[in-house]
């Protein structure tokens, strides 16, 4: 019994097919999606919630940025927050106040 696609399939097609699949897997589904990492505080060690965010799409090529840890006074109250790709401000956010990694 023969899977109906491949029954048509000459000898020497089917000596290709692995070849042909190897080089369709070197040029992976181009998709818009990003990874969202969402924990609720149930499902956490420390009871914690946790979100993480990454713009993994293949349109989105950016940069690798570093910061260095800080330790945030109680003078700075609010942090201004900025869309990244538009520059758009977006309000603002309280500011921890201890170290920042």
């Amino acid at each position: 019994m023969s899977f109906a696609p491949f029954s048509r399939v000459s000898s020497r097609q089917r000596q290709q097919m692995p070849l042909l699949l190897l080089l369709l897997s070197c040029f992976p589904a181009i998709t818009n999606g990003c990874t969202n990492i969402l924990v609720t505080p149930g499902a956490s060690a420390k009871s914690e919630p946790m979100l993480a965010y990454a713009a993994d799409s293949a349109n989105l090529m950016g940069y690798l940025y570093h910061y260095p840890s800080i330790e945030s006074s109680s003078s700075e109250k609010t942090r201004k927050v900025y869309g990244w790709d538009s520059g758009e401000y977006l309000g603002s956010i309280p500011e921890y106040n201890g170290r920042t990694y």
